[in-house]
């Protein structure tokens, strides 16, 4: 069965990645120009575990692995 939660996370991971590889090519085309922006240091997304919110009397499931670069 589906779960809406880790399907929402990794809809945000994308975006977020999207936002992230776009911020990174203006900040280029910026520095092209001889525009300086400030460099702020910015943690890397490393995979994360999900697990399913399903009660306790089910039998465990395997981890939803995500990756910042895709799942």
């Amino acid at each position: 069965m589906p779960d809406p939660e880790a399907h929402a996370i990794n809809q945000m991971l994308d975006h977020l990645n999207m936002m992230d590889r776009q911020l990174k090519e203006m900040c280029q085309a910026m520095k092209a120009h001889g525009i300086k922006a400030r460099e702020l240091e910015i943690p890397e997304l490393t995979e994360c575990e999900i697990r399913s919110a399903a009660s306790d009397d089910e039998e465990p499931e395997e981890p939803l692995k995500m990756t910042a670069h895709g799942h």
